[in-house]
């Protein structure tokens, strides 16, 4: 038959005993402060998440009205009026902006119509120059010496 020593029994009930306390002292108690800490850090920051989404729809709010009360400005008839002087001026502006290229364009035109009758007469020139030349080579004679340079009278 087997025999119980109760001391050993009793023993290892104390060492358990023991032991569950040193856990729920050391071990659980410091796991159970770090879960309620995270608990109370999360619901904190939920709380002012939440907060900062009401105070972004009322400033969405304020940006709404803010923009609703400058187009009310726009559309009054007074900066209907502005607009419209506004475009009348710019179009009067670029009409004179308009006549004025027309007028330089016809300038230089008129300009490189004259170039070119420039140019023409400086070819005819040139060509009579060159029949000049060479009538007197077939004639024989020499070319008469060039006129002597101006000199500046003092």
């Amino acid at each position: 038959i087997m025999l119980i020593d109760w001391f050993t029994v009793i023993a290892q009930i104390a060492n358990f005993l023991i032991l569950v306390w040193l856990m729920k002292r050391y071990l659980y108690q410091p796991i159970l402060t770090a879960i309620d800490a995270r608990e109370k850090r999360i619901a904190a920051q939920a709380e002012l998440r939440k907060d900062e989404l009401q105070l972004n729809a009322q400033e969405r709010q304020a940006k709404i009205q803010e923009a609703q009360a400058r187009l009310a400005d726009k559309n009054s008839p007074a900066q209907q009026q502005e607009a419209q002087a506004k475009r009348e001026q710019a179009q009067q502006d670029n009409q004179a902006r308009a006549e004025d290229n027309a007028q330089k364009n016809a300038q230089h035109t008129a300009q490189g119509n004259g170039r070119a009758a420039y140019e023409q007469k400086q070819k005819e020139a040139q060509a009579h120059r060159e029949d000049l030349q060479k009538r007197l080579k077939e004639s024989g004679k020499k070319p008469a010496a060039g006129l002597p340079p101006p000199t500046d009278a003092k």
